[in-house]
């Protein structure tokens, strides 16, 4: 929907995607990874590079370091980088359009001069392109063996990316519900996961999403309603610890605390969402006669 006049089919709050993994893109958009540096080679300026994009329907996400943007809280201050998507420019006033993740969970606008993109301020060398409405099919089949198969890959940390062309990962990572684990059992992770409230909030958004799932296939008799009684219980509980992880990880970050409680709350999370997909994978059979 239009956030401040502006219709883009983008989606801010990380989402769970086809691969398994949280991130900041839509299955429904054609998305590329490519090397800022690489792509120079094949323009005169950045600004060339970026106007070329806008031009041909791509938003660019780019990762700049606020200390030198202004009119940004990092401004002169402290290095800050931060990921922000390109979605206009505007030659006159020599400026670009940005919107950003904000403090409030909602989408930020702002601008930023021609002049403020250099060297200095482009912090990542990587570039996500996110095609804009490449795929414009709106009617779409349901097919409960394609539930079955992410049911699956999410139980058991398999990598789907490679079956869908619009989704290309250059970079070795953790698939399905290990990514609980690790977040608990590493010192990167627990560092992430103390002090990035996205990531807590794609967990509950997650719980969330498999609730309307779960309705879903009983809705379509899918699911006897016995069996789904029973995993609603189980879909229930990950929704409750995934709401006490939000809750846990906000007041953690306010009180710029180690609380070692998280990880205990993750790592319960990880075991009853293990439980909840292996007994929800057992009644494949059963959902696949039921369609028939």
């Amino acid at each position: 929907s239009p956030y401040k006049g502006i219709g883009l089919d983008y989606y801010f709050f990380p989402r769970k995607n086809e691969d398994n993994s949280y991130s900041y893109f839509l299955n429904f958009l054609d998305t590329t990874y490519d090397y800022l540096y690489e792509e120079l080679d094949c323009f005169e300026t950045i600004h060339d590079y970026i106007h070329w994009n806008i031009r041909h329907d791509y938003y660019l996400v780019i990762a700049f370091d606020e200390y030198y943007l202004e009119k940004r809280e990092a401004y002169h201050k402290y290095h800050y980088k931060h990921y922000n998507l390109l979605y206009g420019y505007d030659d006159t006033e020599r400026v670009y359009y940005l919107m950003g993740y904000g403090k409030t969970n909602t989408p930020v606008v702002s601008k930023i001069t021609y002049d403020m993109v250099n060297e200095k301020s482009i912090v990542a060398e990587k570039v996500t392109r996110y095609k804009y409405a490449t795929n414009l099919v709106t009617l779409f089949k349901f097919d409960i063996n394609s539930v079955i198969t992410g049911l699956y890959e999410l139980l058991h940390n398999i990598d789907s990316s490679k079956k869908h062309a619009n989704l290309l990962i250059e970079e070795p990572v953790t698939y399905g519900i290990d990514n609980l684990k690790i977040l608990a059992t590493t010192e990167v992770g627990r560092a992430d996961i103390r002090q990035d409230k996205r990531i807590a909030f794609c967990i509950k958004e997650h719980s969330m999403m498999m609730l309307e799932r779960l309705n879903y296939l009983h809705k379509h008799h899918y699911l006897k309603d016995e069996d789904y009684e029973h995993l609603l219980v189980g879909c229930n509980q990950i929704i409750h610890i995934s709401g006490i992880l939000l809750s846990m990880v906000l007041m953690n970050m306010v009180k710029e605390e180690n609380n070692t409680s998280i990880e205990r709350r993750l790592l319960e999370l990880y075991e009853i969402e293990k439980v909840f997909l292996t007994e929800f994978l057992v009644l494949r059979v059963c959902m696949c006669v039921l369609c028939h």
